[in-house]
């Protein structure tokens, strides 16, 4: 996604200090066309993780291209990615970094075909894609991160393409690596950290393996001296023998089932619960750019993770050990017998390695489409009352069914060629019996071999295929994890939001705040948000954050709450710099209410005392009663513990905010963040609320939408465009006249009521405020 229009001149990296590598189609791009389909590299697709991440995931496709396997998650961070995108400006700087030249150009439709592979467009005007080549029939073949590849007409391509594209080709400092991101070693340490239990299942696994080997010999001693002696004794013991190792093996499976189990259960809690508490330490920007249907699909991708390995790793072990012993055996019975039996064995595997490609393509579309098909159905089932009062359920429907169909269609041809491998290992396993079982044949007719043997041998062959078979399928479906380990690398990959070895616990802070001259921006390419502010907050104080929207109020809070860090300038508590603390539990000390608060589903009870579960029925009363939420609780029929559903959608929008009010208030905190909280509350309600907080005797900070509710505040901040214009208590702001008396007199409908301070206001216009003003 970009954040801004192409720009009018495309940009255009300095020149390399390296020359720039050039190959004959770098000189005549045309070319490209030649080998349409024979002999050319594809350019991998790599799908965006994120609505935002298509700048990222097109370089990082063209660096694939190139041979450089750097992850995405490295690629974003070269380039700044914010939450709104990314420019063509930050793609040309990032690609620099990775020893790329690149440069903007101005392209025509027509002259498209020159253009080298690997080159960025701008498509859309909100959206990159990767220009693959021109294909025979006239088609232009095209990678784009969010669909994978796509085949466009010339006219459909005139109407998505902007006319800019990014040319990025490698410099003689360029260096290749391979990845070494994507893959299960994780996992595998896990599973090998279970050294005792997957001892255990490995002895009984070769166990049963070796008694489903001598059943086959067993075989062949009585065609070779049972039948020709009638030797009734030796007959009924043998077959004592094989009852005796059926029973044996029935008790080795069950065995070798619930050591398995066990194994699966701890690896899944384990390597599940490790995902979501990392996840959950990430920053809060981490989640304001996915949605909960995609994180969700990557928590699931951790048992699929984990049943592939458990399975395909203890599988591969066996199976290695296995086929090493069969082919070992049958070469030293009859070496024709052996070569034939192992190259027929190898056909089922050069046939999956050679779908291998596609089929790792496709299952990365696949789990891009059921991404985005589960975040759009969270979003429809959590915004039904919005859809049903709007009357656009149907709407929602369609769209829903439309992503689907992505996720269908992708299955269809995951099916279709799944079901081409089949029918080719059908027909090999089919034609491999008779094959052998000729070359057995003659063997016994030379006298190589004997007719017991050669039918123990036949058997030992038909027992290869299936562990070979299974031995280059376990390695091959390694290698397909790579799009879940990606998603999961994705999140283990990104820093938490502290190393909680390098700071320290707070002590019970006081709530003495200052702010020094602080700045913020999203990314060192954006605009300002919050520039060059200045604020001292003494304990207990009440402080309002007034201005328009878009001025910076609630960026303000968040920085004060740490979870947005400053670009620059530092945020003191208790004459400390916050981000030396733990910033955790700097908020257990803390009672933040957002815009937007989320409602649990469980009962009222349980969602006010969210953050302190042991709480008193008490003391959760009070807090109900400070926010003015007792009444309405006493009407429901089971009171505190009346049932809520997910998100509150039974609740009204103020009942919401209450709740959200009590849970921060049952804390005790040092510091009261609110923005915006009582938006939804009826004035009355509100001013019950004010007045209730008043006496709990901790610092205060409100960003404020109601201006007659922040007459009395001990400090009033204005803000705009970012920047503290005008801070004090209201009596000295409505007597300068300036920046807060229009927003006063605005609300008010430009009614001077508010504009003539009472007499008591006169005096404390007199006296010195709370903090001093921002200077720059």
């Amino acid at each position: 996604m970009t954040d801004t229009p192409p720009p009018s001149a495309p940009p255009t990296s300095p020149p390399p200090s390296a020359p720039i590598k050039r190959s004959l189609l770098d000189r005549f791009p045309a070319l490209a066309r030649i080998t349409d389909k024979v002999g050319a590299r594809e350019i991998p697709y790599i799908s965006q993780l994120e609505y935002s991440d298509c700048g990222a995931a097109c370089l990082t496709m063209v660096l694939h291209f190139h041979g450089k396997e750097v992850p995405l998650s490295a690629v974003r961070s070269s380039i700044n990615v914010t939450r709104d995108g990314v420019t063509a400006r930050a793609i040309v700087d990032g690609a620099g970094r990775f020893g790329l030249f690149a440069r903007g150009i101005k392209v025509d439709v027509p002259q498209v075909e020159m253009l080298p592979r690997g080159t960025i467009l701008h498509w859309e005007f909100n959206h990159f894609v990767v220009f693959d080549r021109v294909l025979r029939g006239g088609k232009l073949l095209i990678v784009d991160p969010a669909v994978g590849t796509r085949e466009l007409s010339v006219e459909e391509f005139r109407q998505k393409f902007t006319g800019v594209a990014i040319e990025v080709k490698p410099t003689t400092a360029f260096a290749k690596e391979k990845s070494k991101d994507g893959n299960a070693r994780p996992y595998l340490r896990e599973l090998f950290n279970e050294s005792s239990l997957l001892t255990k299942i490995i002895v009984v696994s070769l166990v049963l393996r070796l008694l489903a080997m001598i059943l086959p010999l067993i075989t062949g001693r009585v065609i070779d001296q049972v039948v020709p002696r009638s030797d009734y004794s030796l007959l009924w013991v043998l077959i004592g023998a094989i009852v005796g190792m059926v029973l044996f093996e029935a008790l080795g499976g069950m065995i070798r089932s619930h050591l398995m189990i066990h194994l699966r259960t701890l690896l899944d809690a384990k390597l599940t619960l490790g995902f979501l508490d990392h996840m959950v330490a990430l920053p809060i920007g981490f989640f304001q750019k996915r949605s909960s249907g995609d994180l969700m699909m990557r928590v699931g991708s951790n048992a699929t993770m984990r049943e592939v390995v458990t399975s395909q790793t203890l599988s591969a072990i066996i199976d290695g050990v296995f086929v090493l012993l069969y082919a070992v055996v049958i070469m030293w019975v009859n070496m024709a017998m052996g070569l034939v039996a192992m190259g027929l064995a190898l056909l089922p595997g050069l046939i999956y390695l050679a779908a291998r490609s596609r089929n790792m393509r496709l299952m990365s579309e696949d789990l891009d489409r059921q991404a985005k098909s589960q975040s759009y159905l969270v979003q429809l089932l959590g915004g039904m009352e919005t859809l049903k009062t709007a009357g656009a359920e149907r709407i929602a429907v369609e769209k829903w069914s439309s992503l689907y169909a992505d996720v269908m269609n992708v299955g269809l041809r995951r099916g279709r060629l799944t079901a081409v491998i089949d029918a080719l290992r059908t027909t090999v396993a089919q034609l491999s019996p008779m094959i052998i079982l000729a070359v057995g044949t003659n063997a016994v007719m030379k006298k190589q071999i004997s007719l017991g043997d050669m039918l123990a041998m036949n058997s030992l062959a038909m027992s290869l295929f299936g562990p070979l078979s299974q031995l280059i399928e376990s390695l091959l479906q390694m290698q397909l994890l790579k799009g879940y380990a990606g998603r999961i690398d994705d999140v283990m990959k990104t820093p938490a939001e502290q190393d909680r070895d390098k700071v320290k616990p707070p002590p019970r802070l006081r709530g003495e705040l200052a702010l020094k001259d602080v700045s913020f921006r999203y990314a060192p390419d954006r605009p300002w948000v919050l520039q060059h502010v200045s604020l001292d907050i003494p304990v207990g104080a009440k402080v309002a954050l007034v201005g328009p929207s878009g001025s910076g109020k609630s960026t303000l809070l968040h920085l004060l709450a740490g979870t947005l860090v400053p670009s620059a300038g530092k945020i003191f508590y208790d004459g400390v710099n916050v981000h030396e603390y733990d910033l955790q539990a700097v908020r257990q000390q803390l009672g933040m209410v957002p815009q937007h608060p989320f409602v649990f589903g469980s009962s009222i009870r349980e969602n006010i005392a969210l953050t302190v579960p042991d709480a008193s029925l008490d003391k959760i009363r009070t807090a109900a009663k400070m926010a003015a939420l007792v009444d309405d609780i006493n009407a429901m029929p089971l009171g505190f513990d009346t049932p809520i559903s997910d998100g509150g959608a039974s609740l009204s929008g103020g009942q919401r905010q209450r709740i959200a009010i009590a849970r921060a208030v049952l804390r005790e905190p040092r510091v009261l963040l609110f923005d915006e909280a009582t938006s939804a509350l009826d004035n009355a309600t509100e001013a019950q609320i004010v007045a209730n907080l008043r006496h709990l005797g901790c610092t205060q900070i409100t960003v404020a939408h109601r201006l007659s509710t922040v007459q009395n505040y001990d400090l009033i901040v204005v803000m705009e465009n970012g920047q503290v214009v005008e801070q004090g208590n209201h009596a000295a702001l409505m007597a300068k006249q300036g920046t807060y008396h229009k927003l006063v007199l605005a609300s008010q409908g430009n009614s001077p009521a508010m504009a003539a301070p009472s007499p008591a206001s006169k005096e404390a216009a007199g006296a010195k405020p709370a903090a001093q003003p921002a200077r720059r």
